[in-house]
């Protein structure tokens, strides 16, 4: 993990710091951040007990997804994912467009579940988790033996992958020449959120008001569930409480919908040299700036870290939308 010291478009210089992994030898498994820190745990111990499929769930365009299918296959499990989509795409191919491609070249098979069903079980994280297993049991019928992977991975033992990344973190603190005041992570499934909430916990990076605040941005959902999904995980562990957390909401006109606000937002982060998506890690820094810009007293002198979870290819689909707010300028022909 590395941690380099830039500046968010609107906001002072210097006081954004941006926190990723470092790039893996493939770029397919490389670009999600959780999977890295979760994976290999879980996939071992599918190995482990004798599976000999890997199945979860997400929307359509997840990342978590594309890197379980590719994980799952480099170890010889068979990837199955369900994927949430809207009722009038089960009649059509969703296509190779973002994360799809990676996804099928893999070998994944697509379980493509209508967003109907998926309301109908409840329209949250649970209702995600109700229908991987249903997918699960019909593979079991089917004579697979599949290993549950739940949405974004959420579990305890992905949680310890989470516990290895604050200890990485505590010493990149000691490198830093200023103090991180306040830490932001996007929250997706939750996992990641919940996990390092548990980490700063037990790491005592939570002891002081001002030191190493956690914020977390729900890009779905609401913000509730966050809540519970921490105190689930914890006591999973064992823990009985974590650190004191801050939650905004993010979740504007629905997951991996983004309006040109939040796309021209994504420019120009990307002309200060960090590439975001629109589903998951840009859209909940658009979102912070908007609730730093309104509550300017809570983040003044302060300096920020931005953990960025990964995920590039589902921007891909966004590619079109986004040539139409290129300037003309940047395409020059060479001229002898």
């Amino acid at each position: 993990m590395t941690c380099v010291v830039w500046s968010c478009p609107g906001t002072r210089p210097g006081s954004w710091s941006s926190c990723s992994r470092r790039p893996s030898q493939s770029a397919t498994v490389g670009s999600c951040l959780p999977n890295l820190l979760w994976g290999p745990l879980m996939h071992s111990q599918a190995l482990a007990n004798g599976h000999d499929s890997v199945v979860t769930v997400g929307g359509l365009q997840s990342n978590h997804c594309r890197a379980t299918a590719v994980c799952a296959k480099l170890l010889g499990l068979e990837p199955h994912v369900v994927l949430l989509v809207k009722d009038q795409m089960l009649q059509e191919d969703p296509g190779l467009s973002g994360n799809l491609l990676p996804m099928r070249l893999s070998g994944a098979t697509l379980h493509l579940c209508p967003a109907s069903a998926y309301r109908a079980a409840g329209g949250d994280l649970a209702a995600a988790d109700h229908l991987n297993e249903e997918v699960a049991e019909q593979l079991r019928r089917r004579g697979r033996d599949p290993y549950v992977i739940p949405v974004g991975g959420t579990t305890p033992l992905g949680t310890w992958g989470y516990l290895n990344a604050v200890e990485e973190f505590q010493q990149q603190l000691t490198e830093l020449e200023d103090p991180i005041d306040h830490i932001l992570v996007p929250c997706g499934s939750g996992g990641t959120f919940a996990g390092l909430a548990v980490g700063f916990h037990l790491a005592q990076l939570d002891g002081d008001a001002r030191r190493c605040r956690l914020h977390g941005v729900n890009i779905q959902h609401h913000p509730a569930a966050y809540h519970e999904l921490i105190r689930r995980e914890a006591a999973g562990l064992g823990c009985s409480s974590w650190a004191p957390v801050t939650l905004v909401d993010g979740s504007g006109a629905g997951y991996a919908v983004a309006g040109e606000a939040e796309l021209r937002f994504l420019m120009d982060v990307a002309g200060a040299g960090v590439i975001l998506d629109h589903t998951y890690a840009g859209k909940a820094l658009y979102h912070f700036c908007d609730y730093a810009k309104v509550h300017p007293e809570r983040f003044r002198d302060s300096h920020i870290l931005f953990w960025h979870t990964g995920g590039l290819f589902g921007l891909y689909t966004q590619a079109e939308r986004l040539q139409k707010m290129l300037p003309a300028e940047q395409l020059q022909v060479y001229n002898s």
